[in-house]
């Protein structure tokens, strides 16, 4: 869609006056002042602005920035002229004609119309003459996404449980009708940020709003990240974007030694002396590792005993000590596998290895007459 099918430019800005309130979170001002001093054999005036630049950022059509130019040193400033080298995509309101001497007189700027836009504003004056610029930005989409911050945080969620879902409405902002084509999600984790089904595309008139869920649904600790865009129908404007981000909290199972507990030979039919196995919920505080049992596998399954901790509750910052004990039932390495299991809603579980080398009862070999 192009700029000529727009309504006026006048029709669209009144509408806007009605309906968005004058400051967004993507505003960004500068502090710092700029001036140009007049030339002559009288008193110079001379005029800062504050902000020297404005830059919106992604703000929502109709957002407005306040200016203020301030008279430093000398007379008022009289004969005031500021303009704006588009005033298509930008609006200047309650434009003063003169500064008081060592006063001030502010003016707004206007983001009227979608868009990445960028202009300069003149500011000059002739008693005595001078002149300085100030240079502005806009990123205001067509489709406004109503969000108290970008990203959208939901924060910490226990692994594998639903979190509430989060309505964020969309807004038409084009000043004609439009439409939503896609609501994409792009990223790694998207798959734990749960879009309520939406039947697409969605036709909006200028104005109107519709409203999407979105819920967060972690499969693991630690942070998560995904980006919604929506995808509308208005050709030459960039579609609207908003971060979705949260942390999937829970409790964690380590286990220790780190790697494979390893028994020294032992004779075949005796037992070794016992190995500690750690368990350890290093966690988020508040989630409870709920250890329902530990088995063993593999071949040599029945080699490796378990004694002390068996299941239960560890809670967080704690740990809990398994004795494991190696009995070769034949000779050769003998290699099991322990697994912890828990109840948790993410199903977490650890294992580890354990390895033994079971050899022959030397005495006996030595009976047998094969020193």
């Amino acid at each position: 869609m192009h700029k000529q099918e727009l309504l006026s430019v006048q029709e669209r800005r009144g509408r806007l006056s009605q309906r968005r309130p004058s400051v967004s979170r993507g505003l960004v001002l500068g502090i710092a002042g700029v001036a140009l001093l007049s030339t002559g054999g009288v008193a110079a005036s001379t005029l800062t602005a504050t902000p020297d630049f404005v830059a919106f950022g992604k703000v929502r059509v109709g957002t407005t920035a306040e200016i203020t130019l301030n008279e430093v040193d000398g007379d008022a400033t009289t004969s005031l002229l500021i303009t704006i080298d588009d005033n298509l995509n930008f609006t200047l309101l309650n434009v003063p004609s003169e500064v008081p001497a060592n006063g001030s007189a502010t003016f707004d700027l206007e983001c009227a119309l979608p868009g990445a836009n960028s202009a300069t504003i003149t500011v000059s004056w002739s008693a005595p003459a001078g002149q300085l610029n100030i240079p502005v930005n806009c990123d205001a989409p067509a489709m406004w996404i109503d969000t108290p911050a970008d990203p959208y945080n939901f924060h910490g969620q226990e692994v594998g449980i639903t979190s509430v879902s989060a309505a964020f409405t969309i807004t038409n902002d084009l000043g004609a009708s439009a439409q939503v084509t896609d609501l994409a999600m792009a990223g790694t984790h998207c798959a734990e940020f749960l879009l309520e089904s939406a039947a697409l595309p969605i036709s909006l008139a200028d104005g109107s709003n519709t409203t999407i869920m979105i819920a967060f649904a972690p499969g693991f600790r630690g942070e998560h990240g995904c980006t919604l865009t929506v995808v509308d129908s208005v050709a030459g404007v960039v579609d609207n974007s908003l971060g979705l981000i949260g942390t999937g909290q829970g409790a964690s199972i380590e286990l220790a030694p780190d790697g494979t507990i390893t028994f020294p030979d032992q004779v075949i039919g005796t037992s070794s002396s016992p190995m500690m196995l750690s368990i350890t919920n290093n966690g988020d505080p508040g989630y409870d590792l709920d250890v329902t049992d530990i088995s063993t596998s593999g071949d040599a399954a029945i080699d490796f005993t378990l004694d002390g901790f068996a299941n239960g509750v560890i809670e967080h910052g704690a740990a809990a000590e398994v004795s494991v004990t190696f009995t070769p039932s034949a000779t050769g390495v003998r290699t099991a596998t322990l697994t912890v299991n828990t109840s948790e809603p993410s199903g977490i579980s650890a294992s580890i290895d354990a390895t033994g080398n079971g050899v022959a009862d030397p005495q006996l070999i030595y009976r047998s007459g094969f020193e």
